[in-house]
């Protein structure tokens, strides 16, 4: 009962945060004056919508694909997680604190692809 409980904390943890992320942009969407700023807008809230799905269905955690200088660095070490774990590195099956910087990581790599 107590790992459900961390694994069901963890999760609702990890969707919480970047549901809030996400509901503040369409929130606070009309409040946004610059035009320029529409697309890039919509994109970010497009990869924050996936990630949210990726949270929510416990997909696998996936490579990083921007070109920032820690990109290499955190593509190997999802492969070594993987091969440790003996699967593709999961939400609610990876260590809490690892995914939890991977989710941070990934919103970042949405706000910077801009």
């Amino acid at each position: 009962m107590i790992i459900i409980s961390s694994v069901l904390s963890k999760s609702s943890s990890y969707v919480i945060q970047v549901n809030d992320i996400y509901q503040t942009m369409h929130v606070n969407w009309n409040s946004f004056t610059f035009k320029d700023a529409t697309e890039e807008l919509k994109f970010i809230a497009g990869c924050i919508s996936k990630l949210r799905n990726e949270l929510q269905t416990d997909k696998a955690v996936i490579p990083l694909r921007d070109n920032a200088p820690d990109t290499e660095i955190w593509n190997l070490s999802i492969a070594e997680l993987a091969k440790k774990e003996g699967e593709e590195p999961k939400w609610f099956k990876s260590p809490w604190l690892y995914v939890e910087c991977y989710m941070y990581r990934r919103i970042q790599e949405a706000m910077g692809q801009w």
